[in-house]
């Protein structure tokens, strides 16, 4: 793969991560974290080739530990620093956060009464599309008839 396709596919997740700042804290740590792969991979390999080897069980073992101490630094510092993302490297280490709207019918019901009847005991999603559409609401009306649910998970890779 070419440096330029590699740019290209690698993800960019600036619209869901949570404080994206690239501070060099993470950067270093991505960097130790990478290096820690690199090793454990490496043992792997050998670990594999030679299976009767049994001294590389330990180091196979070091290694990931490793791996899992770095990944703990990771998470604990980009909570307090921010994510770190290099699009052009495919380099990752960010929280990332999913939302999940949930539209409550009291909350339409209070927010758009002249549109009732067109709820029936749920929100019907479709309904609220086509009424925004319509230009019958606003955005912001949809917007206070839902609450947020956020999940988050850690994105910690590196796209080589």
């Amino acid at each position: 793969m070419t440096q330029e396709n590699k740019k290209h596919s690698n993800p960019d997740y600036t619209a869901s991560a949570v404080q994206l700042t690239n501070p060099p804290e993470v950067k270093g740590l991505l960097d130790e974290w990478l290096a820690a792969v690199k090793v454990r991979d490496e043992v792997r390999y050998q670990y594999e080739k030679e299976l009767e080897a049994l001294p590389l069980y330990g180091k196979d073992r070091e290694a990931r530990a490793l791996v899992d101490e770095a990944r703990k630094n990771l998470e604990v510092t980009i909570k307090e620093f921010g994510g770190y993302q290099d699009m052009e490297q495919g380099l990752y280490a960010l929280q990332q956060v999913r939302r999940t709207l949930i539209y409550d019918p009291e909350l339409v019901l209070r927010h758009i009464p002249e549109y009732a009847d067109k709820i029936l005991g749920q929100v019907d999603i479709d309904v609220l599309k086509g009424l925004l559409t319509g230009k019958l609401i606003t955005q912001e009306q949809v917007e206070r008839c839902s609450t947020a649910k956020e999940s988050f998970r850690f994105v910690i890779e590196a796209l080589l």
